[in-house]
């Protein structure tokens, strides 16, 4: 029907309306063209198939508000199976979606959602989408190994399965939602982040038509992400769009630079082109906004966090944990703190103080700030309090991100591992954690009902702070145990497992096999102290850590985290009169695969459970991007049992 076999969208939407076409296939980016440009020219169709990209929510709606007449489908699906696998029919119901689903499969067409093992994930779950079926390929030609690397054999039954490197999950509805590409995250600061994420919150924006993200390298070593976007409202500017990210993102998530297009280039398959995409330009507005250090302390504080977080310049008012810091970072900070100015802080200062500004007005008071307390204020609010306590590392750095995706009105305390003074003695048992933390707890609420919660040991500690609680009479509205396992379920070997000490003390998802230079077998053979040593060296070698990290401290954090596994390993847990929340990974850890199914050891330990699945493994599950649907089942469990429904 069409004279050319690339027309314009003006040629194009003349043929189709002269021709009164009914059924149209368009790529994701003349389907947007088109609803933009030339919407009157598809108003004889009955039918719209659209895909090949992510389709715009704006376009879309538009499309169903002005094509009545027309049935809007989303078609998914990769070439190596005939490109169609899946579709969806939209319908103004999308609501407050953030996606247009990819829909179910077609006939003859079977699709599963499964994780690293090749296991089905739950609903809601994140997974790689696998497909199979009478379209799919047998594999690519004169590619032999690529074939047999991406045609798997069907652990569910005959034939192949294509591993399309999609990430999916299934709605309640039993529709698909498409997350992005498992090659779409990347890594940078040590923070694993999904691109797709960050598009996803912007196109929910009502003045942003289309958005896509990605990560540059103009500088050499240097990496990062910025978003290019399409917007229907000239006055929207990059400083709005980041303000409104930064109430739904971490800061380390915020696109560095937000460049705003006419259109989007696209390929001759009508894809989006993003490899001619536009630098972005020197954002002149966001450099003055940037509160420069103003004297020698914060000048002096500015230069070890630029060293310590491998960014320069740093303003006074950033966030040292929006920026990446972390539990180990802030070690290493503290120390250098010392060193500068002979003066030392609590770990814990950061929390109530986690800007230059602040750390320097009491660098210049001489007054130290408040004594050394176990119990720590993360976050204010009106409602009942939310205790968490530490994890076997002893720091409450973990529940930073979790209490900032809760409601602003929750308040959270944690209650971080007493040898972090250097003045105290440890805890050698669990009984003894929980007495000592009662009395910190009562000091900020003196009688129940308690909100109880802890994630790893600290799910045990809490777990026998709300036994003693119990027995003194006090009422326990809530106890969360996130990723949790009873004594029992916890192998003695694991004290010495090198992939564990790298994560819990990186907080990295190291490739062990890549990055190591010794085998894991020689690695074992090492004490944990030379451990320790080795991972940190690693650590600096890929510029995780700073070159001149204090060993030192990060010793004296080996010794508490030691100390705690050990007061684990001798808890023995009595059964507990009442409920419990636990809050599961959803993904086995190989470190972890001989604990077993702790699930059913607690049953044996409470009168009832309630068990949700959280996406990630057990140290993953607590950063992003899992944290967020971690702290929104938290926020679930706390409303559900503060309204008393």
């Amino acid at each position: 029907i069409c004279p050319h076999s690339r027309p314009s969208l003006e040629e194009l939407g003349r043929v189709i309306k002269e021709n009164q076409i009914t059924t149209l296939w368009l790529t994701a980016g003349l389907f947007h063209l088109m609803v933009e440009e030339r919407l009157e020219d598809l108003k004889s169709l009955n039918q719209l198939l659209a895909g090949g990209d992510v389709l715009s929510l704006v376009h879309v709606k538009k499309a169903l508000t002005q094509l009545k007449n027309c049935q809007l489908i989303n078609g998914y699906g990769p070439t190596e199976n005939t490109t169609f696998t899946c579709c969806y029919q939209i319908t103004e119901s999308l609501g407050e979606l953030n996606s247009v689903p990819i829909g179910r499969p077609i006939s003859n067409t079977k699709v599963y959602v499964l994780d690293n093992y090749l296991q089905p994930v739950p609903v809601g779950i994140p997974g790689e989408l696998y497909i199979g079926g009478d379209g799919l390929a047998r594999g690519y030609l004169n590619r032999s190994e690529l074939t047999a690397e991406k045609f798997i054999p069907n652990p569910f039954g005959v034939g192949s399965l294509y591993k399309t490197g999609d990430v999916v999950r299934y709605s309640p509805d039993g529709n698909i939602e498409y997350l992005g590409r498992i090659d779409n995250q990347v890594k940078i600061r040590g923070f694993r982040i999904e691109l797709g994420e960050i598009e996803a919150v912007l196109n929910t924006n009502s003045q942003v038509k289309q958005a896509v993200v990605t990560v540059r390298e103009d500088i050499p070593n240097n990496k990062s992400i910025v978003a290019y976007v399409v917007s229907n409202n000239e006055s929207l500017n990059s400083n709005l769009l980041k303000e409104e990210l930064k109430q739904k993102l971490p800061e380390y998530m915020v696109p560095s630079a937000i460049v705003f297009l006419e259109k989007f280039p696209l390929t001759a398959n009508g894809k989006i082109d993003k490899k001619i995409l536009p630098a972005p330009e020197v954002d002149l507005t966001q450099e003055s906004q940037l509160i420069l250090p103003r004297d020698i302390i914060e000048i002096k504080l500015a230069q070890i966090w630029s060293k310590l977080l491998n960014i320069n310049p740093i303003g006074v008012t950033n966030n040292f944990f929006n920026l990446g810091g972390d539990s180990l970072l802030a070690v290493h900070l503290m120390s250098q703190i010392q060193q500068q100015f002979q003066r030392n802080l609590p770990l814990a200062t950061l929390f109530s103080s986690p800007t230059i500004e602040q750390l320097a007005d009491i660098l210049r008071s001489e007054e130290n700030p408040l004594p050394w307390s176990a119990l720590v204020k993360i976050k204010g609010g009106l409602l009942p309090p939310l205790f968490c306590i530490h994890p076997a590392g002893g720091t409450v750095f973990c529940y930073q991100d979790i209490a900032s995706y809760l409601s602003s009105e929750q308040p959270v305390y944690g209650l971080q591992s007493f040898g972090l003074s250097l003045e105290s003695t440890h805890h050698t048992s669990i009984e003894q954690m929980a007495a000592h933390y009662i009395q910190e707890i009562q000091t900020v609420q003196p009688h129940g009902p308690y909100f109880l919660s802890g994630w790893s040991l600290g799910g045990l500690v809490a777990f026998e702070i709300a036994q003693q609680l119990q027995s003194r009479g006090e009422q326990i509205a809530l106890l969360i145990l996130i990723d949790s396992a009873p004594p029992s379920m916890i192998p003695k070997e694991q004290e010495n497992n090198v992939a564990v000490l790298v994560e819990e003390f990186l907080g990295q998802d190291l490739d062990l096999e890549q990055d190591l230079d010794m085998s894991l077998e020689e690695l074992q053979e090492l004490d944990r102290e030379e451990l320790l040593t080795y991972v940190v060296e690693l650590a600096i070698k890929k510029s995780l850590i700073p070159e001149d990290f204090d060993l030192a401290q990060a010793l004296y954090l080996l010794k508490i985290q030691k100390l705690n596994v050990q007061a684990l390993h001798n808890y023995q847990p009595q059964f507990y009169s009442g409920s419990i929340v636990l809050l599961k990974a959803s993904e086995i850890d190989g470190n972890f695969e001989s604990a077993g199914d702790f699930e059913s050891a607690w049953n044996e330990l409470v009168e009832s459970i309630e068990t949700y699945l959280v996406p990630g493994n057990h140290q993953s599950m607590v950063r992003s991007p899992h944290v967020q649907t971690l702290a929104q089942q938290l926020q679930n469990s706390l409303t559900l049992a503060q309204t008393g429904e």
